[in-house]
């Protein structure tokens, strides 16, 4: 395999299959070394049992475990790569890798080869580089497998590491903490099961292995708790579908005879996601049936067309605003392989972001993204999830072709995968996330095979799915209602399309079978307009500016903080302990006025979680300045 047309010094699983270059300047050809082939192989398996994200620890982990197999393959030694070595002026010691020596010589990570060998040398990196030291870091735990295997051997060993991918010992987001627990783990069982005299030996040989690099504790990683749900009148987005006309209504969730018209501007249909609003309601984005984007209130005043108004032509396809109302991401008709993100604070013109299908080489990408659809953000405006049209050229016959999901992080323009490969004839579609836990989506499971759509809850953190529901042979557009005890979705009864709501158990759990809400109504967005005022009260424009109590307080992991200014100007929102010591500023820019919300998750400047205590925030404007306590529990 070639990288952009030039011989590739590498090699990459990038979720649909491996490839394997000839070499070129490091390398002689990659698929030389039995172990290179191995680690590309298990990155596969990695991805079918414990879905490990490609970042921080659990990316460290995923690189780790392919490392650990292709040595139990390559049993010669516990080097990897050193049969395609070219170059050893810049390989001096004549490996990609040793687990038995990560440092390999070498002083820090300016030294070809060099990882950390322990948990004293962690680079603590940020995601943009190395995703966040996933090919350094994973020399730690590629000792602590070393250290096992020289105490009760390979074959041992291995059974232990292959039951954690098996059992699925370990969640997507996992931590070494979370590795060292897990191997213990699943070394009881082994050796309970096969090696019951050794039992002791075997168990406490793991134990001291991930002692000896530093990886230490009793507690792995939680579940990240959800964010309080939004607290207002809540209201379902929906475009009409009788008789030819598409305006945007808004719908009483408990009854659907309570409905009125937001705009008889027509809205697009060719899409999932032509509607979206902001996490308190106060302004919906739409793209209209001549492909423009339109800003409008929830009670229909303020109409506003933001493309005619910003210069840009008519070409839009589907849109996403983020819940904090700071920007939005958008695509074209032009199926260009491109969301645009929009600044709603700074403006100016959209940021365009090419789409691409990553692998596990940084800076190597499958280019086989077409175009993408839906699209949804996280609960902290962070992540932008997306569907996107794959097309993969094969040797022989048409190309393959399929629908996925995958996950944007906006501030740092790097694109994670959310499934894996997916069999012939499946896709994905039309993602959403939970309204207050971004761990948890729900989507289209499209069998083109059979022509058949289910609905399909997915926790992101767990690795875990569920069906909810049989949709038919036309997709659901799924939604979450805003404290997501409900999922609205669309569903076709022979030419009429109609709304059902479904009850969740959990955020992935059908709790019965649906009801049917209402019919002729197309494209659901469930929302709540924060407050006790009707929708009929003008509140976009607030008289004063007041900073209002962090909920929930005391806290933890995440508070929110609500503030509210009457005029547009520069904000900025900081936390200090009580002996005035700077800890972080939230925001600090300019901002229009209304109201607006940062949330704090209990970490300083540099990322590290403070200790509990009593903490202070302070809003300042060039107008106002008002500072109030919170509480961190641990």
């Amino acid at each position: 395999v070639t990288s952009g047309g030039q011989a590739m010094d590498n090699a990459y699983w990038n979720g649909a299959y491996m490839a394997y270059g000839d070499g070129n300047s490091y390398f002689t050809p990659l698929a030389g070394a039995l172990d290179v082939a191995a680690h590309e192989m298990t990155h596969g398996i990695v991805e079918r049992t414990v879905t490990l994200e490609y970042k921080f620890q659990s990316g460290a982990l995923n690189e780790s475990f392919a490392d650990v197999f292709g040595a139990m393959i390559d049993i010669e030694n516990w080097t990897i790569g050193e049969m395609i070595i070219l170059n050893t002026d810049y390989y001096s010691s004549g490996a990609l890798r040793d687990l038995s020596d990560p440092n390999q010589g070498g002083a820090n990570y300016n030294d070809p080869g060099w990882q950390p060998a322990h948990w004293d040398e962690f680079l603590d990196w940020d995601i943009t580089y190395d995703n966040g030291g996933v090919h350094y870091n994973s020399g730690i735990p590629n000792k602590a497998c070393y250290l096992i295997a020289e105490e009760i051997g390979r074959e041992k060993t291995e059974q232990i590491y292959y039951r954690i991918l098996e059992a699925e010992y370990l969640n997507s987001q996992a931590t070494f903490v979370d590795m060292r627990l897990a191997a213990i783990q699943s070394a009881k069982e082994i050796a309970s099961e096969m090696y019951p005299n050794d039992s002791t030996v075997i168990v406490e040989s793991v134990m001291n292995a991930f002692d000896a690099v530093g990886i230490v504790g009793e507690e792995g990683s939680e579940v990240p708790e959800d964010l309080d749900p939004v607290q207002g009148e809540e209201w379902i987005a929906v475009i009409n579908d009788e008789n030819g006309d598409h305006s945007l209504l808004r719908v009483n969730p408990e009854d659907e005879s309570v409905k009125n018209t937001i705009t008889t501007t027509q809205v697009f249909t060719g899409t999932g996601n032509p509607i979206t609003i902001n996490a308190v309601g106060t302004r919906i984005l739409f793209v209209s049936e001549g492909n423009d984007i339109i800003g409008i209130y929830p009670n229909g005043e303020g109409e506003l067309n933001i493309t005619l108004l910003a210069g840009l032509p008519g070409i839009w396809h589907s849109i996403a605003l983020s819940p904090d109302d700071t920007k939005f991401a958008a695509t074209t008709i032009g199926q260009d392989s491109t969301i645009y993100i929009f600044d709603l604070v700074n403006f100016g013109a959209p940021t365009a972001f090419h789409l691409y299908s990553p692998t596990t080489v940084e800076g190597v990408n499958s280019e086989v993204v077409i175009y993408a659809d839906a699209l949804d953000f996280d609960p902290s405006s962070t992540y932008l999830l997306y569907d996107a049209f794959n097309k993969i050229p094969q040797n022989e016959g048409p190309a393959l072709e399929y629908w996925d999901v995958a996950i944007l992080d906006v501030g740092n323009e790097i694109i994670f995968p959310v499934f894996g490969a997916l069999p012939t004839g499946i896709s994905m579609g039309n993602p959403s996330y939970a309204q207050t836990n971004g761990n948890y989506i729900v989507l289209d499971y499209i069998n083109q095979n059979s022509e058949t759509v289910w609905m399909m809850g997915v926790d992101l953190f767990e690795g875990a799915s569920n069906w909810i529901e049989y949709v038919g042979s036309s997709s659901g557009y799924p939604r979450y209602s805003p404290d997501d005890s409900y999922l609205i979705f669309q569903k076709m009864e022979g030419e009429v399309a109609t709304l059902r709501k479904v009850a969740l158990a959990d955020k992935i759990t059908p709790s019965g079978n649906s009801e049917l809400f209402t019919e002729n109504r197309l494209l659901p967005s469930w929302f709540v307009i924060e407050g006790e005022m009707s929708i009929e009260e003008n509140s976009q424009y607030p008289e004063i500016f007041s900073l209002n109590q962090n909920h929930p307080n005391p806290f933890n992991p995440v508070t929110r903080i609500d503030f509210e200014i009457s005029v547009d100007t520069h904000v900025k929102i900081s936390i200090f302990d009580v002996s005035g010591r700077d800890i972080k500023v939230l925001e600090d820019k300019r901002l229009y006025s209304g109201r607006h919300s940062v949330r704090w998750d209990g970490t300083n400047h540099f990322g590290k979680t403070v200790s509990a205590g009593i903490y202070l925030f302070r809003l300042q404007t060039d107008q106002f300045s008002e500072t109030r306590k919170m509480i961190y529990l641990k």
